[in-house]
């Protein structure tokens, strides 16, 4: 792993924990706090962002994340604003992202 990929993979983990931050409230009361949910939105698209710039390379030797679910999340996000499904970025945010801060702190903490 490069000291690139690292940084790239402490980047999203630092945004996970972010995230986790952010919603120690339950679906109710996220889909009804814009304020939450645009903060919420933003973390996980620079989790894609991140992720897409973790060298191929790195995303084989992790490959039990997946990589283009990730990023494809980030595309929607970034350029299809208006059609993101609350429900989809709560699933995202609560349990997609988490699982992938657990992939990837494995990798960092025990390198193969």
């Amino acid at each position: 792993m490069t000291d690139n990929d690292l940084r790239r993979i402490g980047d999203v983990l630092n945004l996970a924990k972010e995230v986790s931050n952010f919603l120690p409230v339950d679906f109710e009361i996220f889909s009804k706090n814009l304020i939450l949910i645009r903060a919420v939105e933003r973390s996980v698209e620079l989790i894609g962002e991140s992720a897409g710039k973790i060298s191929l390379e790195t995303r084989e030797v992790i490959s039990d994340v997946e990589w283009r679910k990730v990023m494809d999340l980030r595309i929607i996000l970034a350029h299809n604003y208006q059609r993101v499904n609350l429900p989809t970025l709560w699933q995202a945010a609560t349990v997609d992202v988490p699982e992938l801060a657990r992939i990837l702190q494995t990798h960092v903490d025990h390198p193969q």
